[in-house]
């Protein structure tokens, strides 16, 4: 038998000021989830940028948290969740989590079909409060920076993740190794 671990009629954060959520132009209602992990007491989530109002990819929730309508916050920062800047994190559509709690975060920017950063994959250290550990742009011969690829999934074994593409034109996939630093 399943149990409820959360309810929400819909996703909220908690906003660094009441002013912020104005200035964001933030939109209940319009984020979704897309991938849920948990690593030690915390949940986390993967929320892609379906509009242009989203203004977080990447949340996290304590395991104990409210069970009714409770505050995610973005996850490592704000900063993070920035679309200012491809540093950031874009589009966040899949995450996993290896043995060693680093996070591979698959950022697959694809926002109203207006691509301005490239794909990459973020290592992000859970132990660390999610310092970046590495950081792997997939090349364009792998992922065509015009929107004509679709990365949509990553599964971690041990050093190397794999990388689906969905679209009919690439049908693809890639692999990282996070101890050599190359995208293949």
């Amino acid at each position: 038998m399943f149990e409820v671990a959360f309810e929400r009629n819909y996703i909220n954060y908690i906003w660094p000021s009441k002013e912020t959520i104005s200035k964001f132009g933030y939109v209940p209602g319009e984020d979704v989830i897309a991938g849920i992990k948990i690593y030690k007491n915390f949940i986390y989530l993967a929320l892609p940028r379906k509009k242009k109002s989203s203004r977080v990819t990447l949340a996290s929730i304590p395991i104990d948290a409210n069970k009714e309508d409770p505050l995610l916050s973005p996850y490592p920062n704000w900063e993070m969740n920035s679309v200012l800047t491809c540093h950031a994190t874009q589009n966040v559509l899949s995450m996993e989590i290896d043995k060693d709690g680093v996070m591979w975060v698959l950022d697959a920017p694809r926002v109203d079909n207006n691509t301005n950063c490239p794909p990459k994959v973020i290592l992000l250290d859970l132990n660390d409060k999610g310092k970046i550990v590495n950081n792997f742009v997939v090349p364009d011969n792998l992922c065509p920076h015009d929107n004509s690829c679709f990365l949509n999934d990553i599964v971690v074994d041990y050093d190397y993740a794999y990388i689906s593409d969905t679209t009919s034109l690439c049908n693809q996939s890639g692999m990282e190794s996070q101890r050599q630093n190359h995208v293949r």
